[in-house]
């Protein structure tokens, strides 16, 4: 019979009980209890004619409990001394995923750790999942043992969401899983140059201030800035290893930059081939002059 003793039942399981009772007609009913205290106090889990079987939706609410107790008699007032009891073990895993569990922000083309309690699944292995609209459709992330922790790289192509939940999965019964706690957000990272946007004129021997906007790139990664003088045909680095968080690069333009009026700024960032930007429209490059009156 299921559960049979010892068995561990989980929050929010599909429990298929079984059972047989011959001495009872089969619309006689039964009723099914279990108790998280050792047999202290009971809840009831239904009163049901007596087929042998019952599906149990086990409660999210389930306490813990290692001296848990399930019993199944005759409905009435021979239940007391017709029923027949068995030792379980309740196990609560509404809070199985430790991170993310609502208000993370996470960006495609990164990598970020996905944590959960370790060893209260049934199997040694498990499925992660995600979803970016709210539950209708999850994704596999991998099958991996149960130890607690994973790193995900984000895919390139998950669509931005404000509704994204991570799922923690037995590998063999789907109905023993935990989801984030609430929804956390996944964008797009950002890389867009600010200045110069195009038909600026900066001057040679003179600083000028290049400016960018970054959003979703790491703390501590850094991009590279080059520079063009014949519309983007050649590029020549013009400063590399600048921190990404720092939006903004003094450029000192040396006296001896040879004028353009073809001028581009390139900025990339090596981590992710698609963060990169330029201005659209060439800038000015020329020597300061004099004007004598």
């Amino acid at each position: 019979q299921v559960p049979f003793a010892g068995q561990v039942i989980y929050s929010g399981q599909d429990l298929a009980i079984t059972w047989e009772n011959s001495s009872l007609a089969a619309d006689s009913l039964v009723r099914l209890e279990y108790s998280a205290d050792a047999g202290g106090s009971w809840q009831l889990i239904a009163e049901v004619p007596n087929s042998g079987t019952y599906a149990w939706a086990v409660p999210a609410d389930l306490p813990n409990a290692n001296q848990g107790q399930f019993r199944i008699g005759e409905a009435g007032a021979n239940f007391n001394t017709t029923s027949t009891e068995l030792n379980v073990v309740l196990r609560n895993i509404s809070n199985l995923v430790l991170s993310p569990n609502g208000g993370e922000e996470f960006f495609t083309g990164f990598a970020y750790d996905i944590t959960w309690e370790a060893g209260q699944m049934p199997n040694s292995t498990v499925q992660l999942a995600y979803t970016y609209d709210g539950g209708a459709i999850w994704t596999p992330i991998a099958n991996v043992p149960d130890n607690g922790s994973y790193s995900w790289f984000v895919p390139y192509n998950v669509p931005s969401s404000d509704e994204a939940y991570i799922r923690v999965m037995d590998i063999s019964n789907t109905s023993i899983q935990d989801t984030s706690n609430m929804a956390l957000r996944i964008g797009q990272p950002v890389l867009s140059l600010n200045a110069p946007l195009g038909a600026e004129t900066l001057y040679t021997g003179r600083p000028y201030t290049i400016s960018w906007v970054a959003t979703g790139i790491p703390a501590g990664e850094t991009i590279t800035i080059e520079y063009s003088a014949d519309g983007g045909a050649t590029w020549a680095f013009l400063a590399s290893d600048i921190l990404a968080s720092a939006q903004s690069y003094f450029w000192d333009v040396p006296t001896n930059q040879a004028v353009t009026l073809d001028g581009f700024i390139r900025i990339n960032y090596a981590g992710h081939p698609e963060l990169k930007d330029q201005n659209t429209v060439a800038f000015n490059l020329l020597k300061p002059s004099l004007t004598v009156t």
